[in-house]
């Protein structure tokens, strides 16, 4: 699913607008369609979506390539789903875009981009930096839970 929002001082706003003119982009379990037309609006490299939903893909930051976004950078963490019975699939890459006016998410797990649209944060630096801390700190619950029953 493909979301867009306006960001305002009282957090994200849903918007119609045109996907170019939104301000955060939010792709949950996306279909191929979608990722096509989120790289054809930005002049993405489809191939960096191959692994969105697969535990091969790695962590990883680095410049991406873009006529129409300011100098993006492409960022993968991982964020982690319990309600998945096998790690394997528990574990889920995020796949984060951004420049100084977009920030796009593509991501399996519904619940942390909910915890980021139903804030109030105000600019997209915020929601970024909470968005990669929440996906860490989920991470870091369970691997201390495992610590503690063995």
């Amino acid at each position: 699913m493909l979301n867009k929002y306006s960001i305002s001082t009282s957090g994200p706003q849903k918007t119609t607008i045109a996907l170019k003119q939104a301000d955060l982009i939010i792709l949950t379990r996306p279909t191929d369609e979608e990722i096509q037309q989120l790289c054809q609006t930005f002049n993405l490299n489809k191939f960096s979506f191959r692994y969105r939903s697969s535990p091969e893909e790695v962590s990883r930051f680095h410049r991406t390539t873009s006529d129409v976004l300011d100098n993006p950078f492409f960022l993968v963490v991982y964020d982690y789903i319990s309600s998945f019975k096998h790690i394997e699939k528990q574990l889920v890459p995020s796949l984060i875009i951004f420049d100084s006016d977009h920030l796009i998410i593509c991501t399996d797990s519904e619940d942390s981009c909910k915890n980021i649209t139903n804030s109030n944060y105000s600019n997209l630096s915020e929601i970024l930096f909470n968005y990669i801390s929440q996906c860490q700190y989920k991470i870091m619950d369970v691997l201390v839970s495992y610590k503690k029953t063995n």
